[in-house]
């Protein structure tokens, strides 16, 4: 069970981050589902080389039966729970849009994903960036602005209550009895708390108009 546990943990952690997608939730749950696969098999064959703490001790045949089972169970319990992330489509086009075949694209944005193969600056932009940051990039762009309207919901919806969770413990941290009329949604605090992005104080200061009287 702690082989187990540890293995889940790994997994819950990959899923709180900023920058988790429903294309990346989909491929870490079909891959662990996959591995349970895998541990189920290995388990069978006597192989517990996965299973850190369970290969240092002396494993019973009816306790590898019961091992197996709780495996089948777990398996079963998370198709189950993540039907509707299996279920999800994501097109190729969406993961490699310079591999993909245009023809299996919707008949709309067929002549748009050619020009977007075409571009050498996209296909740089994509070499050197991560998927979000290729796409964000392409939203930006008049020209292919209708393939980021298509598949936008896939970058930017939240898969997980990781954020909101984060905005929760944030909120408990900023509003104190010290500060507690720290008016932090209308005056944005909880918004640059909980970004990333870093302020350019000294563009700040450069555009701020200081009093008359210290010119």
């Amino acid at each position: 069970m702690s082989d187990i546990y540890a293995k889940i943990n790994e997994l819950l952690l990959k899923l709180q981050r900023h920058n988790v997608t429903i294309i990346k939730v989909k491929s870490l749950i079909i891959g662990f589902i996959n591995k349970l696969s895998l541990y189920k098999n290995n388990m069978v064959r006597k192989d517990f080389s996965l299973f850190p703490c369970l290969s240092n001790i002396l494993v019973k045949d009816e306790n590898i039966a019961v091992c197996y089972k709780h495996l089948e169970s777990l398996i079963v319990d998370m198709k189950l729970r993540f039907k509707d992330v299996e279920n999800i489509h994501i097109p190729d086009w969406v993961i490699n849009p310079f591999s993909a075949d245009p023809t299996n694209a919707p008949s709309h944005i067929q002549e748009i994903l050619i020009d977007l193969q075409a571009s050498l600056e996209a296909k740089h932009s994509f070499e050197h960036s991560t998927l979000e940051e290729f796409w964000i990039k392409i939203s930006s762009t008049n020209t292919f602005q209708r393939l980021w309207i298509e598949i936008r919901l896939l970058i930017m919806a939240f898969p997980t209550s990781y954020l909101m969770e984060k905005g929760f413990s944030a909120v408990s941290q900023m509003l104190t009895k010290q500060r507690n009329r720290l008016y932090i949604c209308q005056q944005g605090d909880l918004r640059l708390y909980l970004s990333k992005l870093e302020p350019n104080i000294i563009k700040l200061c450069q555009d701020h108009q200081p009093q008359g009287s210290h010119k």
